[in-house]
């Protein structure tokens, strides 16, 4: 192993540690809504014996490398989570870790908590669930999108996210779910950087363009399926609500997309995410 790829382990075992730490301070904990409204205790003592076994089951069939890709993972999620509470939104919104039940059982990693000026838009709650996956791998790509489409879009739903607590809101919500790809090559750079502190230059990473047109081309293929498969209004309603308040960020961020407009068109995990969405709306 070279020195280069000691000094990059130990950046990504540095910080997997430090958000690691966080969640055990940040992330919710499902005993805590034992007493909650609309919480069955029986029900929550289940979901945290599922969870428990799914990390034992998961621990017990992956191998290093796989556990070290998780580590990856591990990183790109807590930096999102970070930076999407600041600049990378544009200030436009917050973003917190899920229950591990949340995590393990509905598949999602974290959430982004959108804050609207529209009045109209703040009287129900936008937020976008995020599935954070670390891969170059078409298939597991794809097998990570077709369980969002099978399981929300297709069936004109949302996501629940059952234990959310913030500084406002104790309860369970539901959201419209997005997959966040990243693989080796772009997770390595902002992790270094993020380590560094350095905020201006993470701020200007490529990669932050990749994101946003991410999340853009999933809300937008939503949005387009179920207009033209006249699913449910309340799914729809959402979906254009969602996909309002992001264009809201994704305007912001917009010269700073078309500067790096190649830098996403020759993304790899952009182009698997595009194609995917494009593929799903073909002979609507």
């Amino acid at each position: 192993m070279s020195s280069d790829e000691i000094e990059k382990d130990r950046i990504i075992d540095l910080l997997c540690e430090k958000f690691e730490h966080q969640k055990t301070i940040y992330q919710p904990n499902p005993e805590s809504f034992f007493n909650e409204p609309g919480f069955n205790i029986e029900e929550i003592k289940k979901e945290i014996e599922l969870t428990s076994g799914l990390k034992k089951k998961w621990d017990n069939q992956n191998n290093d490398f796989e556990k070290k890709n998780k580590k990856l993972s591990d990183v790109f999620e807590g930096i999102i989570v970070d930076q999407l509470c600041g600049d990378w939104m544009a200030g436009k919104a917050q973003a917190f870790f899920t229950a591990e039940a949340d995590d393990y059982i509905r598949k999602v990693d974290c959430v982004i908590e959108f804050n609207s000026d529209n009045e109209e838009e703040t009287k129900e709650y936008l937020g976008l669930g995020i599935d954070v996956t670390f891969s170059s791998d078409y298939q597991t790509i794809q097998s990570k999108l077709d369980a969002v489409w099978n399981s929300d879009v297709k069936k004109g739903k949302e996501v629940e996210i059952k234990y959310v607590e913030t500084e406002d809101f104790k309860g369970s919500l539901s959201v419209c779910r997005v997959i966040l790809v990243a693989d080796k090559s772009t997770v390595y750079e902002p992790a270094r950087l993020y380590r560094q502190k350095d905020k201006t230059e993470i701020n200007e990473h490529p990669f932050l363009a990749n994101i946003l047109s991410q999340i853009k081309i999933q809300l937008e293929s939503y949005y387009i399926y179920a207009k033209e498969k006249n699913l449910g209004s309340d799914y729809l309603r959402h979906v254009t609500k969602t996909l309002s308040v992001f264009y809201g960020v994704y305007s912001e961020k917009e010269n700073f997309i078309k500067d790096h407009y190649n830098d996403v068109a020759n993304s790899d995990v952009f182009k698997e995410v595009e194609q995917y969405c494009k593929d799903k709306l073909k002979n609507l």
